[in-house]
Order: C-alpha cells, then structure tokens, then sequence
C-alpha cells in the first residue's frame, strides 16, 4: 500500500471511528449528568465472529458493559467501536487498528476486548476482568496516560493460538445439475428456516433442455472447513460487507443472502437455470458472471430509454440552435452526448450503491411492500404509455401524460438556448456541463426504465463492482446510440426540423414499446421479485 493509499486508509478509518463513537455515545447509557469530568477520553474496540444473520452478539456485550460498569465513578468519554469478523472489511479494519496498538492479533482467540493500551481475549477473560480493565483505563486515562503501546496484560480465555484455516475441499458436481451451496451455523433460527425450506424443494425443475437435479450441498461455517469455503465464497463472489452473514446460498450466476431473500429468490434462480454448469471458487478468483440474457436485455433497455421523446426534443433543440449558429454541430453535439452519457453513469451507481448499503434486515422486513410498488407503479406506467401511443396516434400531442412538466421543460429550453449563445471560447465546455444538468433535470421522465433496470440488477445482479460497472455501462452506451446517431445525421446535412418530425411520426411506437417494458416489468417483480 503506497503513502497516498494509506493515508485515504486511515483518514476514512478514523472518520468511521468518529461516527461509530458518536453512535455509541446514544447507544450506551455511560453518561450521567453527575460525571465529574467531561475531557478525559478512553478508547474501546470489541471484535467478535457471528456469521448468523438474527444473533445479537454485539448487543449482549453491551448489555454485558452497561451492567458490570454501572456504578464506576467518573466515567470518561468513550470512542467505541465493534467489528464482526466473520465479515472481511471489519476483519482487516480491526487488524489494521490493532497493528497500530502494536497488537498481533492472529493468534489471539475471539472475541476481543481492547480498552486503551491493553486487552483481554476470549470470552471467559473478558466477563471475569472487563471491570477491572476499565476502571484501571479510567485511572491512566485521567492521568494522561498515552494510548499507544499495549502493556500485554491481556488473559486468553483459550490456549494456543488459532489455526489457520484449511482449504476447503469440494466434491464433483455435474454441469446438469441445479447445484445451491448454502452456509449455516448452529443456534440460527433463519438457518433452521432456510434448511427446512430448501428440504421441501422439488428434486429436479424443468428446463427447455430438459430435467436438471436440484442439488443442495450444506456448509457449516462454525467449523473451520466451513469457514475457509464461506470465505472464499465471499471473496469469489465479491460480497459485501453487509452481507456477509448466514444463511446464504451461492449458484452459479449469484448469491441471495438472508433467509428472506433466499424463500423469495431460490424459485426464480432454479426456473431460470441459473444454477446450471456450477464450478466451485478456487483461490479467491471470481467466478460469477451475468447470465446468459441479461446484458443484452440490459443493452435493450438502454436503447428504449435512449429514444425517449423527452431527451429527443431536448437535443433535437441544441441541434438546431448549433445549425442556425454555424457552429460545429459534430464535436459539439457528442459532447452533449458524452456528457449526457457520463451523467446517467455516476446517478445509476450511485443510486445502485445507496441502495445495496441499506440494511440487509430492514430492505427484507420491506420486501414486500416494496415489490407491491414496483407492481403498481409499473403497470400504472404501463396505462400511461398506453394512453400516449392511442394521443401520439391521433396526434393529439398535448394530452401526451409521460413527459417531463411543463415549467421543467420551458427552463431546459431557456438553459439551451443561454449556452448556445454564450461565448465561443467556451462553448464545448459549457455544452458539455449543459448535458449534464438537462440529464439531471429529465430524469423525471427518461429515469423510469433506468430506474426498472437498477432494481432489476439490484434482485439479481450479485456480484463484484466490475460486472456491477459493466452492466450500467452497457445500459448508458445503448441510451446513447439514438442521440449519437441523430447527432450524426445532423452533422451530415438532415435538417433537425426533419428529423424532429420523424421522431414525432415515430412515437406511437415508443410508446408502445415502453408500455410492453412496464407490463413485462411488473410480470417479473410479480413472478421473481
């Protein structure tokens, strides 16, 4: 890791703490109003291991911390901060965290108790000296003791240190079979549930090349063979950090994490033959890859948003305005294009990323209510889109419902118009910035399918930022072709009027188009979501 690397390291580490002590701060009920000093302050990290998805390990050594510490006088302020293990980040964060401490934590048994400069390891250590530890840390730190090297006080709970974990050995699989690799452990009730469910699957689901195997094959990851296969999973799959817990299936082309997930998703997946042609992870390398129709269907999907009548108008205007200037209309209208194209990129990851760090639990209570909307909200589009191709028809092209707002319209058309009469100096820049506030401002209208194909990704797009990446690329590249393209025919001597009115005579079948997306759409959230 070079300098610059770990400086962004510690600088984003250090943040994460501050809020992470800030929560804890509402959490934690240490705090009295009695407390006799308010800037002495104590550093304190819990590391734990629980892979299972409803286990309240955390929570319990804070009840645990609330009790034992109850009466001890003058309590500091305190920064804390707990990381799960079992999850990769947290493990190498508090790796990381411990290295500056001077703390080698490889052989030291979980969980980890690190109050200031000492530790205690294992659970038997820790219930049996965490009060002492604490009231001894309270003292150094009201003496201005620095906290920087580790006194080695710590009492392991365990003997020995832990062993490096085995490589998992994986048995044959055939290509025919619909093959589910799923990760429990002990004590997990939504385990337990997703087992049982699993049990009840049929033995072989039909498929267009005929009857394939539904295969099963369990791991436990409280044992050290079923934790070395959990992490290499996780690794091969790129799973992040929230869902790094039990239950979770693999297949071939995903994973669906959180029992939930698993009852509402396993159908789709066996119907669909993503668990054929199974291969098992070897060495960490990624093995996930989008399945066979969804790039194209992707692709398909940005080129039906690409000819939205709404983002047409809008460049059809700056083509004309560029024509009657005499400016270059090439350079220019590509880098609207481009610029149109870059926007689209960064808003679908962003609202694709924001959407994948919510909380696993909370996004499965919600399940439910959010596939009803999706349902609703896709078939009410669906009428719409209906009701514009019979206006389009009839060229009734003011009862057009599906466009964006008037007042939005008449400022885009004002924001053109400034900007093509601005400064030549400037005029690629400036157009360039221009693509991206009117992509902005006509997401209202151009962001319904884009919006539909990200929560499609969003159930079934399970992988790493690279293929995550490429499906959104593949989706602002086809978006952009019909611009690029009128663009073009511009440049080559088609008057924009012309073209404008081949895009109108054109609309009934936009809208066709779009109202048999919606329907398919709501069939799929129906069906798969």
């Amino acid at each position: 890791m070079n300098e610059r690397s770990q400086w962004g390291f510690r600088l984003t580490f250090r943040l994460g703490m501050f809020f992470r002590g800030a929560l804890f701060l509402l959490q934690f009920s240490l705090f009295s109003a009695a407390a006799e000093e308010r800037n002495v302050r104590l550093l304190m990290y819990y590391a734990f291991e629980n892979p299972c998805e409803l286990c309240r390990d955390e929570a319990d050594f804070i009840e645990f911390f609330n009790k034992i510490t109850a009466d001890v006088p003058g309590r500091p302020e305190i920064f804390y901060s707990g990381f799960n293990t079992f999850r990769a980040g947290a493990a190498r964060q508090f790796a990381y965290y411990a290295s500056q401490l001077g703390i080698d934590t490889s052989g030291l048994p979980l969980p980890l108790l690190i109050i200031g400069d000492e530790y205690l390891a294992g659970e038997e250590a820790i219930r049996e000296g965490l009060r002492e530890l604490f009231i001894r840390q309270t003292e150094s730190a009201r003496n201005e003791i620095a906290v920087s090297v580790p006194s080695g006080a710590g009492a392991d709970a365990r003997n020995g240190a832990a062993s490096s974990a085995p490589v998992p050995k994986y048995p044959p699989v055939n290509p025919g079979e619909s093959v589910l690799i799923t990760f429990v452990t002990a004590a997990c009730e939504n385990c337990e549930k997703a087992k049982a469910y699993l049990g009840r699957l049929p033995q072989s689901v039909s498929l267009a090349q005929g009857d394939s195997p539904v295969r099963v094959i369990y791991y436990n990851v409280a044992e050290d063979e079923g934790l070395a296969a959990a992490r290499q999973f996780f690794a091969a799959y790129q799973v992040p950090d929230n869902e790094q817990i039990v239950p979770v299936v693999f297949y071939t082309e995903g994973y669906l994490s959180g029992y939930s997930n698993i009852q509402s998703g396993i159908p789709g997946v066996l119907s669909a033959g993503k668990a054929l042609n199974f291969v098992f992870p070897h060495d960490g390398g990624e093995v996930r890859a989008l399945g066979r129709l969804e790039l194209p269907a992707v692709f398909l999907a940005g080129l039906l948003g690409g000819l939205n009548p709404c983002s047409v108008s809008m460049l059809l205007l700056l083509l004309s305005l560029l024509a009657a200037k005499n400016a270059h209309v090439l350079p220019l209208g590509l880098s609207y294009v481009a610029s149109k194209l870059l926007t689209y990129l960064v808003l679908g990851l962003a609202f694709f990323t924001l959407a994948r760090s919510l909380d696993l639990a909370l996004f499965s209570a919600a399940q439910g209510l959010v596939r009803t909307a999706v349902i609703v909200l896709s078939l009410l589009l669906c009428l719409l889109n209906i009701m514009d191709f019979i206006n389009a028809r009839r060229e009734n092209y003011g009862a057009i419902r599906v466009q964006l707002p008037r007042v939005l319209r008449r400022f885009n058309h004002s924001v053109i118009k400034k900007t093509v009469e601005g400064s030549p100096r400037y005029l690629m820049a400036a157009i360039f910035a221009l693509g991206a506030l009117v992509s902005a401002g006509e997401f209202l209208c151009t962001g319904q399918i884009y919006l539909a194909t990200i929560l499609y990704l969003l159930r079934t797009g399970t992988g790493g930022f690279a293929l995550t990446f490429s499906a959104f690329l593949c989706y602002t590249l086809a978006a952009a072709l019909p611009p690029a393209l009128l663009v073009i025919l511009c440049h080559k001597g088609k008057q924009a009027m012309a073209l404008s009115e081949f895009v109108r005579d054109k609309m009934p079948a936009i809208k066709i188009a779009n109202s048999v997306f919606f329907a398919f759409f709501a069939a799929l959230a129906f069906f798969y979501f």
